[in-house]
């Protein structure tokens, strides 16, 4: 009896910290801005793939697209569709000199790896896949 109150209470504390965790140092797509600016400099935009039209948003967490301190810049990636739902989302780190998307007829490419330049493609148009992870809350800073 007692280890399962001991068990219990251990599940309670993991809930808690993850909570806790979450809320502190999770960032919300209202940190990102200067989404303007990062949709311009970096290719985003109105495309078309497969015949239909998607509004690719790009924001940054600093706030500011500048060589000295573009540095460990973390970018969200946003595709709508034209009539503004969310469809997909991702966060990679800002590489200075792979800085514009790149597209394809099915695809778009940008610069992924924690800086280091790898490139990512993703699928166009979205999976669903890609909506639900849209939805679901981001489980790291």
């Amino acid at each position: 009896m007692k280890l399962k109150f001991l068990i219990w209470r251990l599940v309670k504390l993991v809930i808690f910290l993850y909570v806790a965790w979450f809320l502190v140092f999770r960032h919300t797509p209202e940190s990102y801005g200067k989404c303007d600016l990062y949709t311009e400099e970096m290719n985003g935009g109105i495309h078309t793939f497969q015949g239909q039209q998607y509004n690719i948003k790009l924001c940054g967490l600093k706030r500011g697209i500048d060589p000295s301190n573009i540095h460990y810049d973390e970018i969200r990636l946003a595709v709508y569709s034209m009539q503004g739902e969310l469809l997909a989302e991702r966060y990679f780190e800002f590489n200075w000199e792979l800085r514009e998307l790149e597209y394809g007829n099915d695809y778009l490419i940008y610069a992924d790896g924690g800086g280091a330049g790898f490139e990512t493609r993703m699928a166009m148009p979205p999976t669903r896949l890609d909506w639900i992870r849209a939805r679901l809350p981001r489980l790291w800073p």
